[in-house]
């Protein structure tokens, strides 16, 4: 049994895939106001 795996992200390319779908700020995230909000203050 002779498989290729890749264990790393960047092979792949997902990183750059990654970055550019995740929301940078909460003001980028849709829904949910009242998480976002205490979620917000949390991390402050």
């Amino acid at each position: 049994m002779n498989e290729e795996r890749i264990l790393e992200p960047k092979e792949l390319g997902e990183d750059n895939i990654q970055k550019s779908l995740r929301p940078r700020t909460f003001k980028e995230y849709i829904g949910q106001q009242d998480l976002k909000e205490k979620m917000n203050i949390f991390i402050k």
